[in-house]
């Protein structure tokens, strides 16, 4: 028998010599709540609340090893007798606010803490617990005038510190957060969460470098923790180190694979590198926890990179699994029609999402490249009009639906005036490369396309649909081939 256990045996036999000693009870359920035997602990606080219903000591003791237990329910009630019995002891109120909050009863806790304020105003606890209960009713201003009174009552308080910091992030006076988490850091080393946020915050401003260098001082810190890994690869993506991204992504989601952060991560890091294959690896991984629309999104982006196959394969899925919703019907219209399948759901879908009311842009735009493929320019006018807010693909779109109306010179001006906001937009190099290769202008079509190539374009398809591009297309792999021979 060691000394520990020789120890035990002694004040367990203290305790059944005299069971009605009141410090033996207390000594023997203190060595059996440090061993984590509070069931044992507990049936001697029972025995001595038996004999004095009264004992503030035992109802306190009680209380705690109740919380620790996570029977909060219990906790609540042993603190509320020990407050009706001793009003004037601030370790019942702020006890008893604690397990209130525990019990999500915030009003609650709230009545608790401001108690504990009441006898002593200046209480850093119940100071950073009354701050934590105006920031869960996100009234950040009045969270911070108590986290901002629990940090001048104990500089070194790095919890208020840390909280002040998140409350600023909420507020959005970023350069305060980055100061208070740099308050939490300075008083506590080695605080993750701190150093966590300050690595969000400085990735929100920019600084790249510095965000992953808290990131990673923090996954030192907390291996554990995958969102850690997630943020640092969502950094080195901004940072162009791409193989650093995925490493941390797959850390991630080998850590936790069901935190759809990670596999999100997966896919931007493959969105980003042009990874197809990893993009529908990570996507099918989670599909059946994405939303509808994120689901409609990620067939959209197979659409615009032209991977026609894998889009199909993913509403496939999509159908498999029963999953619906607008944006998924409007990715089935474009997929069935431009495959030339199921005329008559193509047709009802159509009909269906043009009466919806007010739709977002995503319905317009994605209406607008039906009646693209169907060659109803004008409809495809009317539903890019009606968009709040057009993006590339949107201009894509109306200026090949004006092409097909026969508009060369008025597409190329509003091509010419985009690109001197957007001087990198493969689409208009190509539209470009279209028109003069349609006016015969050879020389002055292959350099565009060159262009357009060089900038990302890869729609094979398109090219192919012009002759004289497709001519000079071929051409230039030829030489390509010949060179690389």
């Amino acid at each position: 028998m060691d000394d520990r256990n020789a120890e035990l045996s002694d004040v367990q036999k203290a305790y059944r010599d005299d069971p009605e000693n009141r410090p033996a009870a207390l000594n023997l359920a203190q060595r059996y709540c440090d061993l984590g035997w509070f069931n044992e602990a507990i049936e001697i606080y029972q025995a001595a609340l038996e004999r004095d219903p009264d004992d503030t000591v035992i109802l306190l003791e009680y209380g705690n090893t109740a919380f620790k237990k996570g029977d909060f329910t219990n906790a609540v009630q042993l603190f509320g007798r020990l407050t009706a019995r001793r009003p004037e002891r601030i370790e019942g109120w702020n006890n008893l606010g604690i397990a209130l909050t525990n019990c999500n009863d915030s009003e609650g806790a709230r009545e608790a803490f401001q108690r504990v304020l009441e006898i002593e105003p200046e209480n850093p606890g119940a100071l950073l617990n009354m701050g934590n209960y105006y920031f869960g009713k996100h009234d950040y201003g009045k969270a911070d005038v108590y986290y901002e009174r629990a940090c001048a009552v104990q500089a070194d308080f790095p919890d208020a510190w840390f909280n002040r910091g998140n409350t600023y992030i909420e507020l959005k006076h970023y350069e305060d957060a980055r100061i208070a988490f740099e308050k939490a850091l300075h008083y506590r080393r080695e605080f993750s969460s701190a150093l966590k946020n300050l690595g969000w915050v400085y990735e929100h401003d920019g600084r790249l470098d510095e965000a992953a260098q808290r990131y990673s001082e923090a996954i030192l810190i907390n291996k554990a923790d995958a969102e850690l890994y997630v943020n640092l690869g969502n950094v080195q993506i901004r940072r162009e180190k791409f193989d650093e991204a995925k490493k941390c992504f797959l850390k991630a989601v080998r850590l936790s694979p069901n935190n759809l952060q990670g596999w999100l991560g997966l896919r931007g890091y493959a969105l980003a590198k042009g990874d197809v294959g990893t993009f529908m690896r990570a996507t099918l991984a989670v599909l059946p926890r994405l939303s509808d629309e994120m689901l409609a999104q990620s067939i959209a982006v197979l659409h615009n990179l032209h991977q026609i196959d894998k889009a199909d394969e993913l509403l496939a899925q999509a159908d498999r699994f029963g999953r619906c919703g607008d944006l998924l019907d409007l990715q089935r219209l474009l997929l069935y029609q431009r495959k030339g399948t199921c005329p008559e759901k193509v047709r009802a879908i159509a009909d269906r999402i043009a009466g919806l009311t007010d739709p977002p842009d995503a319905i317009h735009r994605g209406l607008a490249r039906y009646y693209l493929l169907t060659k109803e320019y004008e409809q495809v006018i009317v539903r890019i009009g009606q968009m709040k807010k057009k993006d590339a693909t949107a201009y894509g779109i109306l200026w090949r639906a004006m092409l097909g109306q026969g508009n060369m010179a008025e597409v190329k001006r509003e091509i010419r005036r985009y690109m001197t906001g957007h001087p990198d937009s493969y689409d208009s190099y190509f539209l470009l490369a279209d028109i003069e290769a349609r006016r015969g202008n050879m020389k002055r079509a292959e350099t565009l396309l060159v262009h357009a190539l060089d900038r990302g374009f890869n729609d094979r398809e398109e090219i192919r649909a012009n002759s004289v591009l497709n001519d000079i297309f071929e051409s230039m792999t030829g030489k390509q081939l010949i060179a690389d021979a």
